[in-house]
């Protein structure tokens, strides 16, 4: 998969987008939040931009995505992998995260968008998230379902879908 995005750089998450978002880049937080998410609309294109927390192993940090509907897979930066002590040499891994406290897989940005976070569609409908564009006021909301309590074998049933889906995707990008 190759995304073309070349309005928006590092430096734009590091400063601008940080301080638009009131959100220091890849800083530390304490909890994982879960609520709904505001964002921003950036650049020469209109990109949609807001900060999720991400939980990789213990570590929980606000990361500022891109939010690309064409895009199937939610890719993290280099720079994203190592704050959480990833050190990424393959871009076909699929790392198990969560961000805004739901199961998501995550790779490797890559090529033209390896410093930029991507959120991409799978992680939205396996979510449960609704867009919501605000383009007059360059904003957008994300809204997540709230958490609901739900039995042994609903979260048996979603675990073997998630394997299932994580084999399936490792399958397409090895025959590529």
């Amino acid at each position: 998969m190759d995304v073309l995005i070349t309005d928006i750089d590092a430096r734009d998450l590091r400063e601008v987008i940080s301080d638009k978002l009131g959100i220091k880049y890849l800083s530390d937080s304490n909890h994982e939040h879960n609520g709904n998410v505001k964002g921003i609309v950036y650049g020469e294109f209109y990109r949609l931009i807001c900060s999720l927390t991400v939980k990789i192993k213990e570590k929980i940090k606000f990361v500022h995505f891109i939010v690309d509907t064409g895009s199937k897979i939610t890719y993290l930066s280099e720079d994203a992998m190592l704050a959480f002590g990833l050190s990424v040499t393959d871009p076909s891994l699929i790392i198990d995260a969560r961000i805004n406290n739901k199961e998501a897989l995550v790779m490797l940005s890559t090529s033209h968008f390896s410093e930029l976070n991507i959120l991409g569609a799978q992680f939205l409908k396996s979510s449960g998230a609704n867009l919501f564009t605000e383009y007059h006021n360059n904003s957008f909301t994300l809204a997540f379902p709230r958490i609901c309590k739900i039995s042994a074998s609903t979260v048996q049933s979603a675990f073997y879908r998630l394997k299932r889906f994580k084999a399936d995707l490792l399958n397409l990008i090895l025959k590529g």
